[in-house]
């Protein structure tokens, strides 16, 4: 399996309540290589799992852009 690329998205949020306002990071790792480092901001949150599940969104849509930016056409492993 050395042919296999790994690829591992890291995310976590914080959410508060009171304004419905959370914050999302996400970093890719390559092979054991950071190579992006995200944060966003997102108002209308519901709660903590809305704002969980916004940044494993937001994870996915960053590791989309990597991927097409290296045109990888090698077998990725993402975890």
């Amino acid at each position: 399996m050395n042919d296999i690329r790994r690829i591992s998205i890291f995310t976590d949020a914080s959410f508060k309540s009171e304004t419905r306002i959370a914050g999302t990071g996400v970093v890719i790792v390559d092979n054991n290589k950071t190579v992006a480092i995200r944060k966003f901001r997102t108002h209308g949150v519901l709660n903590i799992a809305h704002a969980e599940l916004i940044g494993v969104l937001n994870g996915f849509e960053v590791l989309l852009g990597y991927i097409i930016d290296k045109k990888y056409k090698e077998k990725i492993s993402i975890s």
